[in-house]
């Protein structure tokens, strides 16, 4: 005998159907990926340290307190918090420390910049910077032009 016409409806939605659980379970692994980088903790790092003096540095930077981010500018350096009041920092980039390096009283630390595109994909435009620091009286300073600075002016009093 035959199948009935029930059965052989079933049969024919089976692919559909494992398609559709394949898609979920897709969907739903993608959205714990979301959640799960989202919700990652930053560790907070030494502030007596030249990362940790980068790390509260660009935390200030991006929460848009320019006269805390200013404190950590060494005074030779010229730039001034008015030069931060100038720049725009995209508030959520993101930034990974790569490496740093301790030379007497010099240090380098090297950072990633991931700034989101802003496309469907979640793609980043991706910059690196090195930050150099000097240490006077047990503090680190930034020196140079620190990103998110890329010059800083002499404005007249």
């Amino acid at each position: 005998m035959g199948q009935s016409h029930n059965e052989t409806s079933g049969l024919r939605n089976s692919p559909n159907r494992i398609l559709a659980i394949i898609v979920g379970v897709i969907i739903a692994a993608a959205i714990l990926v979301t959640v799960f980088s989202s919700t990652k903790s930053v560790v907070q790092l030494d502030p007596g340290t030249p990362k940790g003096t980068v790390q509260v540095y660009l935390e200030a930077v991006f929460a848009g307190n320019n006269d805390k981010a200013a404190k950590f500018l060494a005074p030779e350096s010229g730039c001034k918090v008015a030069d931060l009041d100038r720049t725009y920092v995209m508030k959520n980039a993101r930034v990974d420390f790569v490496k740093s390096e301790i030379v007497g009283d010099t240090a380098q630390v090297w950072v990633t910049v991931n700034i989101p595109t802003g496309g469907p994909f979640e793609t980043f435009m991706t910059e690196d910077h090195t930050l150099r620091l000097i240490r006077f009286n047990g503090s680190w300073f930034l020196t140079g032009v620190p990103w998110p600075l890329y010059n800083c002016a002499v404005i007249p009093q």
